[in-house]
């Protein structure tokens, strides 16, 4: 299993982390699951839309990762339906033609769990790229099977909804159940192909999700 830094050092919700950026909030509604908007800051949304912030290697999927994260500083995580081996994944999905990350993110987001109450806190800059093993390409077909893996831009999201809004029948199944967990645990629950992806975004989430966690333990919340 691959070794994750915990990110110990705290930060305030004004301070920004080196390659990270903050304060964008975004608001979806739940009848706009095919014409999702983001609200993002227009800075961020012309970079990540501009062909030079996309991957140049044809050969992966362009694709987006959500990490949720709640009040109390634990992340969203899922078992695929299709999983035989006890793995857990946050929430991700495809980036259509046209399609800029923010946009995919919040409209993967409420498709795989009903979830449109979130704010924005930050996102990766650089785009983090796995390969699938064999055993799993043997498996692909259509389109797919031009894909040796996907490159990822994740996004961070603090959920301020109600529990009572997660539906993971939303739209097509994807997941059988959920649970809150550290994301520090994540690397070792993911599908061992995922783990060093998972590992990156633990390090440069930590900061974020630790002041959440302050915020918890000096309001009581």
């Amino acid at each position: 299993m691959p070794a994750c830094s915990d990110g110990r050092s705290t930060y305030t919700y004004t301070m920004q982390p080196p390659a990270l950026h903050t304060n964008a909030a975004v608001l979806v509604q739940p009848n706009q699951s095919r014409k999702l908007r983001s609200w993002a800051p227009q800075h961020l949304r012309a970079q990540l839309a501009s062909p030079s912030a996309l991957s140049t290697c044809q050969e992966y999927r362009r694709n987006v990762g959500i990490c949720l994260v709640n009040r109390r500083g634990l992340v969203f995580a899922a078992r695929r339906v299709d999983d035989t081996h006890g793995t857990w994944q946050m929430p991700q999905g495809g980036i259509d033609a046209l399609e800029n990350p923010f946009a995919a993110a919040t409209r993967e987001l409420l498709e795989e769990t009903g979830i449109s109450s979130v704010t924005f806190l930050a996102q990766i800059d650089e785009w983090l790229q796995y390969e699938f093993p064999t055993t799993v390409q043997c498996n692909l077909t259509g389109t797919w099977r031009k894909y040796k893996g996907q490159t990822q831009k994740w996004m961070l999201y603090e959920f301020v909804g109600h529990e009572s809004e997660i539906d993971l029948d939303y739209a097509d199944k994807e997941f059988l159940e959920y649970k809150w967990a550290e994301l520090q645990e994540l690397p070792k629950d993911v599908v061992h192909f995922k783990q060093s992806v998972y590992c990156h975004v633990a390090r440069k989430f930590s900061p974020y999700i630790q002041a959440i966690k302050s915020g918890c333990d000096s309001s009581g919340r």
